[in-house]
C-alpha cells in the first residue's frame, strides 16, 4: 500500500490518541487535586477504621477474660489455686472493660473528626495554601517559631533557662517530639502523601504542640511567672521577661560584689597579720650547748656585704689559754 494512501486512511488514529492522552493528563491532574484537598478526609476516615478495629479487639479482650475469671473462680472452689488468682482475674476483667469503653470514647471523636474534615474541604479553585497538608505545616512551622524565640530571644532566653535545658524532662520530651515531627515533614505542600503518612504527620504534630505547651508551662513556673502566656499574640511577656532577666541579672551581681567584698576583707586581715608578725621584736636567747654548726646557725643574719669574721673552720677551735 501507497505510505499517502495509508496515511489519509489512517490519519484519525493519531489525532484520536492524542485526545485520549491530553483527556488522560487532565483527569489525572483532577485527581491529584481532589485527592490533595480530600487528603484530610481520607486520614479522618483512616483514623475511624482503626478506631473500630480497636473496639473489636477490645470486645474480644473482654470475652477472653470473663473465660479467665469463670476458671479461677472454678478452680477456687475446687481448692486448687489461692484467692489471690481469682482476684487477679477480675481485676483483668475491670482493666478490659475500661478498655472497652476507651474505645467506645475513641469512635465518638473519630466520627467527629470525619465530619470536621468533611466540612473544611477546600473548593477547587482555591490556592495551595488552603489545603489540608499546607495547613498542618503551617501549624508545625508555627510551633517551631514559638520554641525559637526562647532560643535567640536574650530576655527569654535569660528568664526562662529551662525551655533550652534538656536536663529538664518536659524540655527532652518536647525535642525528641520535634524530632520525629521534622523527620515526617514532607519537602513542600504539594507533596504526594498517603492517608497515613498524613495521619501520622498530623499526629506528630498535635503530639509537639501539646508538649510544647507542657515545657512552656512548667518553664513560666520555675521562674515565677504563672503557668504561662495566657495569649499567644500577647506582648505582657515581653515586660515579663525582662522583668526576670532584670531580677536575674541584678542577684547575680549582688552575690559577685559580696564576694568580692568579702576576699578583700580577707586579704586586708591576712596582710595585717603578716605586718604585726614582721614588726613583733624577737627574743634572743643564746645558745646552751651543743655543736658549733648549730651555734652557727643559732646566729641572727648579718646584713649583706659585712664580712665574715673569723673565717669559720671545718673542725673545732682549740681554746686559747
Amino acid at each position: 500500500m501507497d505510505p499517502l494512501m495509508a496515511i489519509a486512511e489512517f490519519w484519525w488514529i493519531g489525532a484520536s490518541a492524542a485526545g485520549a492522552g491530553t483527556i488522560g493528563w487532565f483527569g489525572l491532574r483532577h485527581q491529584r487535586a481532589k485527592g490533595s484537598r480530600r487528603l484530610a478526609l481520607h486520614a479522618a476516615r483512616h483514623e475511624l477504621r482503626e478506631a473500630r478495629d480497636a473496639v473489636t479487639a477490645s470486645r474480644v479482650e473482654v470475652r477472653v477474660a470473663r473465660a479467665e475469671l469463670a476458671r479461677a473462680q472454678a478452680d477456687r472452689a475446687a481448692e486448687r489455686v489461692p484467692a489471690s488468682e481469682v482476684t487477679l482475674a477480675r481485676q483483668r476483667l475491670q482493666q478490659a472493660q475500661r478498655e472497652v469503653r476507651a474505645a467506645h470514647a475513641e469512635i465518638r471523636l473519630r466520627r467527629i473528626q470525619v465530619s470536621a474534615a468533611r466540612a473544611t474541604i477546600p473548593r477547587a479553585k482555591s490556592g495551595t495554601d488552603t489545603l489540608p497538608l499546607a495547613r498542618l505545616m503551617a501549624a508545625h512551622t508555627a510551633i517551631d517559631a514559638r520554641w525559637l524565640e526562647y532560643e535567640t530571644d536574650p530576655a527569654k532566653r535569660i528568664a526562662f533557662p529551662a525551655m533550652s535545658d534538656v536536663r529538664q524532662p518536659s524540655t527532652a520530651a518536647y525535642l525528641a517530639a520535634r524530632a520525629e515531627a521534622g523527620r515526617l515533614r514532607p519537602p513542600t505542600a504539594v507533596t504526594r502523601m498517603t492517608p497515613v503518612e498524613f495521619a501520622q504527620y498530623r499526629a506528630a504534630v498535635e503530639n509537639l504542640g501539646k508538649l510544647f505547651e507542657r515545657a512552656e508551662r512548667e518553664a513560666w513556673r520555675a521562674a515565677g511567672a504563672g503557668n504561662g502566656p495566657s495569649r499567644q499574640d500577647d506582648p505582657h511577656w515581653v515586660d515579663l521577661a525582662q522583668s526576670v532577666a532584670q531580677t536575674v541579672i541584678a542577684r547575680g551581681t549582688e552575690a559577685i560584689a559580696r564576694v568580692a567584698e568579702s576576699n578583700a576583707r580577707n586579704r586586708e586581715r591576712a596582710g595585717g597579720r603578716a605586718d604585726a608578725a614582721g614588726t613583733a621584736p624577737q627574743a634572743e636567747s643564746a645558745p646552751t650547748g651543743g655543736t658549733p654548726s648549730e651555734a652557727q646557725d643559732a646566729r641572727p643574719p648579718q646584713a649583706p656585704g659585712t664580712p665574715v669574721w673569723p673565717v669559720p673552720s671545718r673542725g673545732a677551735r682549740r681554746p686559747r689559754d
